[in-house]
């Protein structure tokens, strides 16, 4: 009879060995993850927070609907749906992590197309969009990565606040 916990394999490591090395793989492929899912965490975090000082800043607003976050590469885009009360006027605002240089947004629904874009070129990566009273019940904002100085996407926050 052979014992497979003390025999050597073809490359010289006992069954006990390899099965520590897989296990030992596994773990550190998992801690790699968990690694870069928390630094994407942190970054979604920090950017969420730099929505929270833009909105501050604006002076009185109330969050209309959940901040949406998401990664783009540079020149790609994502659009974010939203409902409104036509009766009242809003502000779109939208920030990005630091390696990010130049964020855009347009406004626009499936009935009159293109409303509003933002043009401001001193704020590129804080854009922001006036949506008046009575415009639209439903409005999609594209959010266009024009600027991204890294291999990986850049992070951003978009955020929906009614005006008082």
């Amino acid at each position: 009879r052979i014992d497979l916990r003390r025999s050597p394999g073809p490359d010289g490591m006992t069954a006990i060995g390899a099965n520590l090395r897989t296990a030992f793989l596994v773990l550190a492929l998992g801690l790699v993850t968990a690694q870069a899912s928390g630094q994407q965490d942190a970054a979604v975090g920090l950017v969420r927070l730099k929505l929270d000082e833009l909105a501050e800043a604006h002076g009185d607003l109330d969050l209309a609907d959940k901040i949406r976050t998401g990664r783009l590469k540079m020149d790609s885009e994502a659009s974010h749906a939203f409902r409104l009360d036509p009766a009242k006027s809003y502000l779109v605002l939208a920030a990005c992590e630091d390696l990010c240089s130049h964020l855009d947004l347009v406004a626009g629904n499936a009935r009159t197309g293109a409303i509003v874009e933002d043009d401001d070129q001193d704020k590129r990566d804080e854009p922001a969009l006036e949506i008046a009273a009575g415009e639209v019940s439903s409005l999609s904002i594209r959010v266009e990565m024009s600027g991204c100085e890294k291999a990986s996407p850049c992070v951003y926050a978009l955020g929906l606040y009614e005006r008082p």
